[in-house]
C-alpha cells in the first residue's frame, strides 16, 4: 500500500516538474518597436490635469506586425517626484500626411512599474527620470510598414506636470516627428523632430504544447489507475464471505 503511494507521488512530482519546464521554455517576448530609452534632455508635456498639452507622442512606422500588450516609456514630473498612484492613457492613431489622423484604439495602463533610470538636465533641474512599464488593458495591433501615432496621457496628476522624455538614441527607421494634443481639444500641434522614448512589445502567453499535453495525459492515467486499484480493494473488502 505504502509502496503504491510513494510510486504515485514520484510520478506526479516528475510530471509536474516536466510541465513547469515545458511552460517556461514556451514563453516568449517580442520587441515590435524600439524607440530607445530617455535619461537626459527635455520632455513634452502629457498631463490632462494641469499642462497646456494633454497628450504627447510620436509618429512611427511599424517594422513588425503583431499585437502590442506590453509598453514602456521614459518620463518625469516637473515639480516633484513620481506620485504613489497614477493612471496613464495610451492611444494609437492612424497617420495621414505625416500627421495623427483617426483614433484606432485607446487603453489604460492599470498596473505598471516605475524604475528610476537617470537624472533629467542635472545642470539646471535635478529631476528623476523613470521608466514606466506595464501591460495594456486593451492590446494594440500593428501592421508592418504602416505609420502610426503613439500617444501618452497622464490622467490623474493635477499637481505635477508629467512629461515624456526624448530618446537618447533612436535606431534606424525611428520616429520622425512629435505631436502634442492641446488640452480640451482634438487638435494636434507639432512639437519637434526628436524621438520620444518608448518601446512596444508583445509578451506571448504560452499555449499547451505537445510535451505538456503528454505530461497531463500521463498524470491523468496514473490517477485513474490509482482510483481503479482503490475501487477493486474496496469491493474485495465488502464481498460476502462464502458459507461452509
Amino acid at each position: 500500500m505504502k509502496k503504491g503511494i510513494i510510486s504515485l507521488g514520484v510520478t506526479v512530482s516528475l510530471l509536474a516538474a516536466f510541465v513547469l519546464l515545458a511552460s517556461t521554455s514556451a514563453s516568449a517576448q517580442i520587441l515590435l518597436y524600439d524607440n530607445g530609452v530617455g535619461t537626459t534632455g527635455y520632455g513634452y508635456y502629457a498631463d490632462v490635469g494641469s499642462s497646456s498639452y494633454s497628450m504627447a507622442g510620436d509618429v512611427f512606422t511599424a517594422g513588425l506586425s503583431g499585437t502590442v500588450n506590453d509598453v514602456d516609456f521614459s518620463g518625469l514630473y516637473y515639480g516633484g517626484e513620481a506620485p504613489t498612484t497614477d493612471t496613464f492613457s495610451l492611444s494609437l492613431y492612424s497617420v495621414s500626411g505625416g500627421v495623427p489622423s483617426t483614433l484606432i484604439s485607446t487603453s489604460t495602463l492599470p498596473n505598471f512599474t516605475e524604475t528610476p533610470i537617470g537624472i533629467h538636465d542635472p545642470t539646471t533641474l535635478d529631476l528623476t527620470v523613470y521608466q514606466f512599464s506595464g501591460l495594456l488593458a486593451r492590446p494594440f495591433t500593428l501592421t508592418a510598414g504602416t505609420s502610426y501615432y503613439f500617444g501618452i496621457s497622464d490622467l490623474t496628476n493635477p499637481y505635477q506636470n508629467f512629461s515624456v522624455v526624448i530618446s537618447d538614441s533612436v535606431p534606424a527607421g525611428g520616429s520622425t516627428s512629435e505631436y502634442s494634443q492641446a488640452s480640451g481639444t482634438s487638435t494636434f500641434v507639432a512639437t519637434g523632430p526628436d524621438a520620444l522614448a518608448f518601446q512596444l512589445e508583445n509578451v506571448a502567453v504560452p499555449e499547451p504544447g505537445t510535451w505538456e499535453l503528454l505530461a497531463f495525459g500521463g498524470l491523468s492515467l496514473a490517477l485513474a489507475r490509482r482510483r481503479a486499484l482503490g475501487a477493486k480493494r474496496q469491493v474485495g473488502l465488502l464481498a460476502p464471505v462464502a458459507r461452509a
